[in-house]
């Protein structure tokens, strides 16, 4: 994985989600709280993965740890596992945040596929996520498509600045892979120079070699 590409991680911090109910949540009678606690144990099943779900706030916090203690693998399995985060606006607050760190676990197990399939969600939900553009891009430029990580790049700054967000990471990582291409191309050119005279003086040899046959023959 090209660390250089990746962005500092901050997306569950910069939620500031708590676990607290909202004060303006009806108190629930005893037949409606007995429904919930067997709603609840429903939702707590966990998956293939051995994870939980989870679609409560604060759900991430447990993820973004694991990312942080480079336990990648771990990380993906929790971020699948907890599921769709839709409650309490989760589809809107949590879950463009739950596809940005997956995308990043992924990015970290080498799994460029399916990171770009995870980032491609996040921005879906949320086009202003400078994390996910990056993760898009690195996971391209990390499965050798240097092209579409560029344009990915330049896409994500176009929305950024239109939206009035913050974009300088975005522009570094774009100005360092266009240069990344630029001593790329030049060296090819270079290689290419280099290997014209050779070439030419082969050919030389070899249409010289067929003139001193056919004299040869015709004497």
């Amino acid at each position: 994985m090209n660390k250089s590409l990746l962005l500092t991680l901050s997306a569950c911090a910069c939620l500031g989600l708590s676990g607290a109910l909202r004060a303006d949540a009806p108190a629930a009678t005893s037949s409606t709280a007995a429904t919930g606690s067997t709603a609840a144990a429903g939702a707590a099943a966990p998956d293939a993965s051995g994870v939980a779900k989870n679609d409560a706030p604060g759900s991430l916090k447990k993820g973004k740890a694991l990312l942080d203690a480079g336990k990648y693998a771990d990380a993906v399995a929790y971020f699948t596992g907890i599921g769709e985060q839709v409650a309490d606006h989760g589809k809107a607050k949590r879950e463009p945040y739950r596809q940005l760190d997956l995308a990043t676990a992924y990015l970290g197990e080498n799994d460029y596929a399916n990171a770009e399939k995870a980032a491609q969600a996040a921005l879906a939900l949320n086009p202003d996520l400078e994390g996910a553009w990056n993760d898009l891009a690195s996971a391209q430029v990390n499965s050798g498509d240097r092209a579409a990580a560029i344009a990915t790049y330049q896409k994500g700054v176009a929305q950024l600045t239109k939206d009035g967000a913050d974009h300088s990471r975005l522009d570094q990582n774009l100005q360092s892979l266009q240069a990344a291409a630029e001593r790329l191309a030049k060296g090819k050119l270079k290689s290419i120079k280099k290997s014209l005279p050779a070439a030419v003086s082969a050919t030389t040899h070899a249409a010289a070699a067929v003139t001193n046959a056919a004299a040869t023959v015709g004497y």
